[in-house]
């Protein structure tokens, strides 16, 4: 019998022998096991996004890629883990995005996308260049305690409200 994630508030079910879901599990090491848990990782992804569910918080991976989509809500990405890209470009986001406390291993893309809302990376981290070239925010962007190892872009971007990179390095 399965039980709960023991990730705090996921009502998710663990995946085989884990003491957490797909999403919430660390990857395993380079190999054919590794191969098959990014792509389940990449279904429930998708199904959770068909479903509506935006919440991410916690989850853990190897890239993922949220381009080309309408998020009709907020995306939750609070202390998430992407080791290497994250991807959002030519998206659309009715809500903001919140990455608070999240790491991603590589570059950070949110080019020519349109976000409704805020974003932000409060103390998070970024070891590659994050860019939001061509990008719209509506609101705020907060980038307060954020480690960014590379360039942040924001060639032709539009900001609706103020941009913050206190304590930011």
């Amino acid at each position: 019998m399965r039980m709960k994630c023991k990730y705090a508030g996921c009502e998710s079910e663990t995946y085989q022998e884990e003491d957490y879901c797909i999403l919430h599990m660390d990857l395993p090491p380079k190999g054919d096991h590794l191969e098959l848990i990014k792509k389940l990782k990449e279904e429930e992804v998708e199904k959770k996004i068909q479903d509506g569910d935006l919440n991410f918080k916690g989850a853990r991976f190897y890239d993922v890629n949220f381009s080309g989509l309408h998020i009709p809500g907020d995306l939750v990405l609070t202390q998430a883990v992407v080791e290497n890209d994250f991807h959002c470009l030519d998206s659309e986001v009715d809500g903001g995005i919140w990455f608070d406390q999240g790491r991603v291993g590589g570059h950070a893309f949110f080019e020519s996308s349109l976000i409704r809302g805020s974003i932000s990376f409060y103390r998070g981290r970024v070891g590659g260049n994050i860019s939001f070239d061509h990008a719209r925010v509506d609101k705020y962007v907060w980038f307060e305690g954020v480690d960014v190892d590379g360039e942040a872009s924001f060639n032709h971007c539009y900001l609706g409200g103020s941009i913050s990179f206190n304590k930011a390095r």
